[in-house]
């Protein structure tokens, strides 16, 4: 059928974590959409289950945090063990000042299907539906009409063919937005067998305190141990032993051998949910092409370690929707849809890359893994971190995140401190002594709520200054100046104009909002303003 002027411009494709963060986004920003996904229904089994920092800050602004939270189990610790016994205990943040980094200085443990559930829930509530057994076939850009013609499979076989603007692959591993834009995928899959399962565990027999991860190793094996909520399942991940890799139907039973010679004393009470699995590392040689946009497992698959995945789709989601939603309702330049690969690729790339070389190590069945798993992972790797204070949260929470080579990114000449055009916002308390009304801890980061371009001051805005960027609608946020902003590498009354996912996107001395204003037509701001 042809295209109504009411149809909405974007069709999000997968109703995963990072599609469902999508489209709360763009209903936030009131940009219109359908979102469909093949399957009947959300995740019914707990597969990702860390949600990190940044993931946190990307949720506090749209405004249901408290509810991730309160629904998961925060985790500071991670214990090693060998053969049994514990070689080492590793604190998520071993110095304090990591609870200056963010409102949010931990990893949170939250079973997928329990999260799916909460957005699902979320949606609901704000007025969007997710249509269910509905699968795309195929999709025809139209450059002259600026669309991409789709065509989607209703459960009852009825085909229908829907316009839209912009099409978006939140589609997972077997993407069909990628294989319609014949992007390829490139990587490989690991020789080793994994499984997976959510089981109940005997408390008494648990290697250390029940709210702990737990990595548990031996001389040809690997477990780990993964507390899930607050009803105490626990997530077992570990290898498929090699003689029973190619059973065609693995049972829990096949693989509790290898898990109790990593924990012997271990005693597992039931099993909820189990599945063996292969882990691949692949990425997509690039996340867009025209109208036809990739996220997450779509665009790059890799493994576990460091809980990475899920936190990394949920970035690319938020990283094109403003964009998106800014193109849709004409207050951006289309130029500014270029930026999502070259911000988001790169670093896409290295973490396929990383995870694969500790993963490779960690399973390799040769001297490299024995070394792995006897040496360096319990006792070398815990001891390097000691001794230099490396925090291993700050590796994973995802806040180092930077966009400083992007062409987004700029920075005025005339002005110093660490804090650059690209990078993260720096979380700051607003108040002096980190106290604010009732015990409660005010920071800057509550105006990101607004979602929207603005300048943020810390210190005194002079007054021409603040004249200027109002008269051209530019909004202007002052924090007062404290000891905190300094230490965050921020400039006394500099100009900082934060993008609406919380990173700087131009830095200028206080003196040049020409610079700021500048910046905004250049990128054809003003209506986001």
């Amino acid at each position: 059928m042809s295209a109504a002027p009411t149809q909405p411009p974007v069709l999000i494709t997968g109703a995963g974590p990072t599609g469902m963060v999508f489209a709360l986004w763009l209903q936030k920003l009131g940009t219109p959409f359908r979102i469909i996904d093949r399957l009947s229904g959300p995740g019914l089994t707990s597969r990702a289950t860390a949600i990190h920092a940044r993931t946190l800050e990307f949720y506090r602004q749209l405004g249901f945090v408290d509810r991730i939270i309160d629904a998961g189990m925060i985790v500071e610790h991670l214990v090693i063990t060998n053969a049994g016994k514990k070689s080492a205990t590793i604190n998520f943040k071993p110095h304090e000042h990591i609870n200056d980094l963010s409102k949010y200085p931990f990893m949170l443990s939250l079973p997928q299907d329990m999260h799916e559930a909460i957005l699902v829930e979320i949606l609901k509530e704000r007025g969007v539906e997710i249509e269910r057994n509905v699968e795309l076939l195929d999709a025809v850009q139209d450059e002259a009409k600026n669309t991409a013609e789709t065509q989607l499979r209703h459960a009852n076989g009825h085909e229908e063919s829907f316009t839209a603007s912009y099409l978006i692959g939140c589609d997972g591993a077997h993407s069909a937005v990628r294989r319609i834009s014949g992007i390829p995928m490139e990587g490989g899959t690991y020789s080793q067998r994994f499984f997976v399962a959510d089981v109940d565990i005997d408390d008494s027999t648990w290697p250390s305190a029940k709210g702990d991860f737990c990595m548990c190793l031996s001389k040809n094996e690997y477990c780990m141990l993964i507390p899930m909520h607050k009803s105490g399942n626990t997530r077992l991940i570990g290898f498929v032993p090699k003689e029973k890799e190619d059973l065609e139907n693995v049972t829990f039973a096949d693989v509790l051998p290898s898990v109790n010679a990593c924990v012997p004393a271990l005693k597992v009470t039931g099993t909820h949910w189990f599945s063996p699995y292969r882990v691949h590392h692949r990425a997509a040689n690039h996340f867009r092409k025209d109208r036809l946009f990739l996220c997450g497992d779509a665009s790059h698959l890799h493994s576990p370690v460091g809980g990475q995945g899920m936190n990394t789709g949920i970035g690319d989601a938020t990283n094109l929707a403003w964009k998106l939603a800014a193109v849709i309702n004409k207050r951006a330049s289309p130029e500014l849809l270029d930026t999502y690969e070259t911000e988001r690729i790169g670093f896409a790339h290295r973490l396929v890359n990383t995870t694969d070389k500790g993963f490779t190590a960690l399973t390799d069945e040769g001297w490299k893994g024995w070394f792995a798993r006897e040496f360096m992972i319990p006792y070398i790797m815990p001891a390097f971190l000691k001794l230099t204070g490396t925090s291993p949260w700050e590796t994973t929470s995802q806040i180092n995140i930077e966009y400083k080579d992007s062409s987004l990114s700029e920075n005025a000449r005339g002005v110093n401190g660490a804090l650059v055009a690209g990078n993260r916002l720096a979380w700051v308390r607003t108040d002096v002594d980190g106290k604010e009304g009732e015990g409660e801890v005010g920071d800057n980061y509550e105006a990101l709520r607004q979602t929207k371009w603005a300048v943020h001051v810390y210190g005194e805005v002079e007054r021409d200054t603040r004249r200027a960027l109002q008269a051209e609608g530019i909004e202007v946020v002052k924090f007062p100046w404290s000891e905190d902003a300094r230490n965050k590498g921020l400039v006394e009354g500099a100009l900082y104009l934060v993008r609406p996912d919380g990173y700087v996107g131009m830095k200028a001395s206080g003196h040049d909002a020409a610079a700021v204003v500048s910046y905004v037509e250049k990128w054809g701001l003003r209506g986001s303003l």
